[in-house]
């Protein structure tokens, strides 16, 4: 009775042997890619469900890695054209601020996006906040040269040397061109 006790208990620790070391190896590689490792480990091979699996297990960390990989490579391109697009913008900001001609952008209803120092200063206004609070028919001595203007731009795409009269916060009124 005692030899049959012992053949089953080595019979017992092949087929541990056998299977739970390439399960054991398996999940320690799964481990290691849910860490983030993507270097595939050396697991073992076999003909068998376990083989099958780990052949499985081997194409999907593959796959992942070079899905990681290519997700690396476009956060980095992400990266320089958001770099790229902060310094186009600051040199963007630069020349428009420094220019010493009033630049300004409005919508079609004359909201103002965007006023220069120079623009600012031209229709004497204390602050670009204070500008920002008004729209720009609001500078239009005519109101209606802003209707020609906007026909104009409609048509053309682009107008150049418009010349109209603005009215300053104080009532004095001044020449410009409206480009």
């Amino acid at each position: 009775v005692t030899i049959g006790i012992s053949v089953i208990l080595a019979g017992t620790s092949c087929i541990s042997l056998r299977l739970l070391r390439p399960i054991s190896q398996l999940a320690f590689a799964m481990k290691a890619l849910q860490s983030g490792q993507f270097e595939i480990p050396e697991l073992p091979t076999s003909h068998d469900e376990i083989g099958f699996l780990i052949i499985l297990f081997t194409q999907m960390w593959q796959q992942l890695k070079e899905h990681f990989e290519a997700l690396r490579a476009e956060i980095r391109e992400r990266e320089r054209v958001e770099h790229a697009l902060r310094e186009s913008e600051s040199r963007y900001r630069s020349l428009f601020d420094g220019v010493p001609i009033g630049l300004f952008r409005t919508t079609p209803s004359g909201q103002i996006l965007e006023a220069n120092v120079g623009f600012v200063q031209l229709l004497g206004y204390p602050s670009r906040e204070a500008l920002l609070a008004h729209t720009s028919p609001e500078f239009y001595v005519d109101p209606q040269d802003r209707v020609v203007w906007k026909t104009l731009m409609a048509q053309a795409g682009v107008v150049r040397d418009f010349e109209v009269r603005f009215r300053r916060p104080d009532g004095t009124i001044f020449w410009g061109k409206n480009t």
